[in-house]
């Protein structure tokens, strides 16, 4: 998500002690910190992709999806809500053997966004119905990244998280906007507890849910 000069700076300074993994004690976590969240080298695709831009998410948002889907290497990834095609861009440029999912409403976003990016080579599966039913399914496909956007129906966004905390078995890594406003806050807070998340990440705007045993039960704060 976006944030002012001065909001940075704050932030910044609020959560200088959970600098790049500062004090993580499980290796696994650490890597996942310093190689993925806190990775600066450059990827080819960042150069093509900086032609998509969206209204709520910076650059850096969207590179990270893309590193934290290149880390994970799963069969499908989702969008949930997006406010432009560039989330899901970053996504799904991982692999062409990814299959790309948009979830999202009737008048939510101008269908001719997404037709314009199909016309550069991507090609999304666009869901604006039953969008709780397919995201279920899609988990039960195989191994899933889901990024959800910011979204002010919050009833929503909480049957969303119980799904995918239902089908931990293939949900690799889930991505959620705005974990620090209320009420998402509280939403968020109460997925963390759930009993199949392993580890959650807290990067102030953005919060990162890890479905994988070998990271143990923990919740890091991290200054990013």
């Amino acid at each position: 998500m976006r944030r002012s000069w001065l909001r940075s700076l704050m932030v910044h300074l609020a959560r200088m002690r959970y600098s790049k993994g500062f004090g993580v004690q499980s290796p696994s976590a650490f890597a996942f910190i310093r190689d993925v969240v806190f990775e600066e080298l450059p990827y080819y695709v960042y150069h093509p992709l900086s032609r998509f831009v969206d209204p709520w998410l910076d650059v850096k948002a969207c590179q990270l999806l893309f590193r934290i889907v290149n880390f994970t290497s799963p069969s499908s990834v989702v969008d949930v809500f997006p406010a432009s095609p560039a989330p899901i861009c970053y996504m799904s440029s991982v692999s062409r053997r990814i299959r790309p999912f948009v979830l999202t409403a009737p008048g939510w976003q101008d269908d001719g966004a997404f037709a314009g990016v199909g016309r550069q080579g991507f090609d999304f599966n666009v869901v604006s119905n039953g969008i709780v039913r397919c995201l279920a399914d899609v988990c039960a496909s195989g191994s899933v990244v889901v990024h959800i956007n910011r979204t002010d129906d919050v009833g929503l966004l909480d049957e969303l998280l119980s799904v995918l905390v239902t089908c931990c078995g293939n949900v690799g890594i889930v991505v959620v906007d705005g974990i620090n406003r209320q009420p998402v806050k509280d939403i968020w807070r109460k997925a963390c507890d759930g009993e199949a998340v392993s580890s959650a990440f807290d990067l102030y705007d953005t919060g990162i849910l890890m479905f994988d045993p070998n990271y143990g039960k923990h919740y890091y704060k991290l200054n990013y």
